[in-house]
């Protein structure tokens, strides 16, 4: 048999995403000079699960959801002030950064 297609889920299957994603989180915060706070992190992955179902339902579109991840972030955190592409790009960059293969 032969196969036109193999597909690998990364995220926390061959990659251990949720450190990574920890780690971009929290260089991001040092690099825009922002404090982070415990619970910040909880409140980005609610924000992002929900912006992610968005997605996957089809209301929003990937570009979308880079900066509306934030966007609701900084929101409900009360952090003003921060442009939340640039937050995306430079998280984005440490996620790659950041990233170890699971064994």
């Amino acid at each position: 048999m032969k196969y036109e297609w193999i597909f690998f889920d990364l995220d926390n299957t061959l990659m251990d995403f949720n450190n990574a994603a920890r780690k971009a989180f929290s260089a991001s915060f040092v690099d825009f000079g922002l404090i982070e706070r415990e619970g910040h992190h909880d409140i980005y992955d609610d924000a992002n699960s929900a912006v992610w179902k968005d997605f996957e339902n089809g209301r929003i579109d990937a570009l979308r959801l880079r900066k509306k991840r934030f966007d609701d972030f900084f929101m409900m955190a009360n952090i003003r002030g921060v442009d939340s592409w640039e937050f995306n790009k430079t998280y984005l960059e440490y996620l790659v950064e950041y990233s170890t293969m699971l064994e």
